[in-house]
Parts: C-alpha cells; sequence; structure tokens
C-alpha cells in the first residue's frame, strides 16, 4: 500500500510540474516584452559614428621583425655548432 501511495504522489507532482511548464512556456502572453527600435537611444548613434574599435587592432607583436628585437645578432657563437638530430 506504501508503494501505490508513493507512485500517486510521484505522478501527481510530474503532472503539476508539465502544467507549470505548459503555462509558462505556451501561454505567456506575447505582449509582455516589446521589441526595441532600430535607431533608438545614444548608443546607437555613437556606434554609427565610431564603429567597432575591436575591427582594427594593430600588430603588437615586437619579435615578429628581426629589426625591433635589440639582441638580435650579438650571439658570438650563432651558427657554430649544428645538431644532427635536431633542425
Amino acid at each position: 500500500m506504501n508503494k501505490n501511495k508513493n507512485i500517486v504522489i510521484g505522478a501527481v507532482a510530474l503532472l503539476a510540474v508539465a502544467a507549470l511548464v505548459y503555462y509558462f512556456f505556451v501561454l505567456q502572453k506575447p505582449g509582455l516584452v516589446t521589441p526595441l527600435e532600430e535607431d533608438q537611444g545614444l548608443g546607437s548613434q555613437l556606434y554609427e559614428k565610431t564603429g567597432n574599435p575591436g575591427e582594427v587592432v594593430p600588430d603588437t607583436n615586437p619579435f615578429q621583425n628581426v629589426q625591433t628585437n635589440p639582441l638580435g645578432g650579438t650571439n658570438p657563437f650563432e651558427g657554430g655548432y649544428k645538431n644532427p638530430f635536431g633542425e
């Protein structure tokens, strides 16, 4: 008898959860949230004038150019020994 009681309570709880999900996702009123207009506010005006600053990012790698490395060419043993197992 106790097992049947637990099954009935579980079924009622499952139906209650299903009814709540149906109510909030299916029967929700579509007029509660209004969409924003396209050109509305100061932010859209500033974005039109300035654009996206993240699109143009300068190259900041100092070791890509050999001329920008101040220690380039200072090794006196450079090119003296080649490892036969490496490149």
